[in-house]
């Protein structure tokens, strides 16, 4: 059992990290097997060489990436933090053809799950229309 404390730290770890754009952070804040998830990805993004590449590339695509909390709640190991992410798309995000320099800001939620103080999943849920919209991608 993790305490409330320690999940609050390792979540604002992590956070802090994705917001500051250092790969190499969010990585340690990362078990060697953990994995992300989200609709834009729809597979899981495993261990830490894919998630090299995807937040690389995330940040590639969206330069001025940020995430907010509006709020969190925990469990026994897990941390559920909820707000919306927001950001401005370069030329394509994540490989997507966009319009260049679009504005988003999206509510999401992200569920996370540590074992000894690393992160071992992160699962984002936001809907990908209001994404998509946003950023002038058009649903298929």
């Amino acid at each position: 059992m993790t305490t409330k404390a320690a999940l609050d730290a390792a979540l604002r770890n992590y956070a802090d990290a994705k917001n500051r754009h250092d790969v190499e952070a969010i990585l340690a804040a990362y078990s060697p097997d953990g994995r992300y998830l989200d609709p834009g990805v729809r597979r899981p993004i495993t261990g830490r060489a894919q998630l090299r590449t995807f937040y690389t590339a995330f940040f590639e695509s969206v330069p001025d990436y940020r995430g907010e909390f509006d709020g969190t709640a925990f469990g026994e190991d897990t941390a559920v933090v909820w707000g919306r992410m927001t950001g401005t798309t370069a030329t394509d995000l994540l490989g997507l053809p966009v319009r260049a320099g679009s504005r988003f800001e999206v509510p999401v939620t992200f569920v996370c799950t540590f074992r000894g103080g690393q992160l071992i999943s992160d699962v984002g849920y936001f809907d990908t229309r209001i994404l998509h919209r946003q950023v002038g991608r058009q649903n298929r």
